[in-house]
């Protein structure tokens, strides 16, 4: 599987911490995260968020930008998260393009592209960032150890392709009408770069 690793200068790793901090602390004031689920148990809010913000920073700085002194026309989800509470547009802004970043915490898991991808017509990027798993009697009870670089493994048009995805098994037991995309596009692509067919 071909992906694009981004990894982070040391200025930057302080940079991530920073806001993940601010963000937790306005989250909790103004809009408390809901709970990340069980698998995350053994992480704190403040470390989940970390690698919330490795993943967004990672695509901000694959399309060039410094993600230490982005403006917030372009990284609106790190200003007005860390600012004025969650945030629900799109992450990313690129040449006026909306960009969605979701983290898988399996590579094998396909990407979720939800109705509100749909609605900030923004293309969907699925990201992975290199943990380690913690295990009880062959089963995934919790993650923990989180390195500082990203792996960008591909993208999706949710506007384009939303007739075309399945709806999961686990979307009417979780109330959502989510969608999944197995097949990705290389992220390459994004950046006018050729990608071998």
């Amino acid at each position: 599987m071909e992906f694009t690793r981004i990894t982070f200068t040391k200025q930057e790793k302080e940079f991530i911490k920073e806001v993940a901090h601010i963000r937790t602390v306005v989250n909790e004031r103004k809009n408390d995260i809901k709970a990340y689920g069980s698998v995350n148990k053994y992480m704190t809010k403040e470390e989940l968020n970390i690698v919330s913000v490795v993943t967004e920073a990672g695509v901000v700085k694959a399309f060039g930008y410094d993600c230490t002194t982005t403006p917030l026309e372009i990284w609106p989800s790190f200003y007005l998260s860390t600012h004025k509470g969650l945030y629900d547009g799109a992450d990313i802004n690129h040449d006026g393009q909306a960009y969605e970043i979701r983290r898988v915490n399996n590579l094998k898991n396909p990407l979720a592209v939800r109705p509100k991808d749909v609605d900030h017509k923004a293309i969907v990027i699925k990201t992975f960032v290199p943990h380690e798993q913690i295990m009880d009697n062959g089963k995934v009870v919790g993650m923990t150890n989180y390195k500082p670089v990203v792996d960008i493994i591909g993208w999706v048009d949710a506007v384009e392709e939303w007739d075309n995805l399945e709806e999961p098994w686990w979307a009417k037991r979780q109330g959502t009408k989510d969608r999944v995309a197995e097949e990705l596009k290389p992220f390459g692509l994004l950046l006018g770069q050729e990608v071998a067919a």
